[in-house]
């Protein structure tokens, strides 16, 4: 059993790690034609996420934890009461951009959903014994 949950951690670390490059280059890609404006991006965010997921040591561990809890916090708190896109909601661009065209509701909701599944499934994924093996955090025994 716990080759299988090690096996299936490393393999969504590795489809994050593409769909977060995925969700960047489509951003510098929507700021460099003019879509949107670079004020109005998440580049920041995305690159941050991107470099705390597969840089694996003490630091980014507990980066990782507070970018989560914070963004946990900001869209759930925060997004509840204002009427545009917080600052940790970092598919909001192209929620912008799906927005003007005829496109799907479901699209929208699930972009508007991405993040808090992110940020609650990587701050219960970071907390096992696992993920704290992984970026040095914990010793465990032979």
């Amino acid at each position: 059993m716990k080759q299988k949950m090690k096996k299936a951690i490393q393999i969504y670390f590795r489809v994050l790690s593409l769909l977060l490059f995925a969700l960047l280059c489509a951003e510098i890609h929507l700021v460099y034609t003019n879509i949107l404006s670079l004020r109005s991006s998440y580049i920041i965010l995305l690159l941050v996420l991107l470099i705390l997921h597969n840089v694996r040591n003490k630091i980014s561990w507990g980066g990782i934890i507070i970018l989560c809890a914070y963004g946990i916090f900001n869209i759930l708190y925060y997004g509840s009461t204002v009427a545009y896109a917080t600052s940790m909601d970092f598919t909001a661009s192209f929620r912008y951009v799906t927005l003007e065209g005829s496109a799907n509701p479901v699209i929208n909701w699930i972009l508007r959903l991405f993040p808090v599944l992110f940020y609650c499934l990587n701050l219960v994924l970071f907390l096992t014994a696992y993920v704290r093996k992984l970026y040095k955090m914990v010793k465990i025994p032979r």
